[in-house]
């Protein structure tokens, strides 16, 4: 009867230590974790200025170019069955992001993901905003 007792009280043991580790470590983690977020509250803070600083609304501009997936930028494989438009709606279902592709030149497009989609793989127009490499869309036109 001794040794199925040391057996259980060992397994006992075991288990206890396990689960003290485990709390420990959480209460660590979590500790570190509001510290650093008290830390980058208090950076936020002290970086922002008390008052706003009023900006020009940025004017919208017109693009033109072809309409593609940040996946595969215009090169859409050749062996795939799918034509260009497909490609590109199939990787923006798959999470890649509409993009204008003109020459050398390419932006995200941020917007209406409908509106663009109906045009993939076409040269349209488009009017909206350019902030660094991406364009928030106002309107979408063909191009004639």
């Amino acid at each position: 009867m001794k040794q199925r007792r040391s057996w259980i009280s060992l397994l006992a043991f075991c288990l206890l230590t396990a689960v003290g580790a485990a709390l420990a470590l959480a209460m660590i983690f979590a500790g570190g974790s509001v510290a650093l977020a008290g830390h980058q509250a208090e950076a936020a803070q002290t970086e922002s200025s008390p008052e706003p600083v009023p900006r020009a609304a940025p004017s919208s501009t017109r693009f033109t170019g072809m309409i593609t997936c940040s996946r595969c930028r215009g090169r859409h494989k050749r062996d795939s069955r799918m034509s260009a438009d497909q490609c590109a709606r199939a990787c923006v279902r798959a999470g890649a992001m509409y993009m204008l592709v003109d020459g050398d030149r390419s932006y995200v497009l941020v917007g209406d993901n409908e509106a663009v989609g109906k045009f993939a793989g076409q040269r349209i127009n488009i009017t909206g905003t350019r902030q660094g490499d991406a364009i928030l869309v106002d309107r979408t036109s063909p191009l004639f």
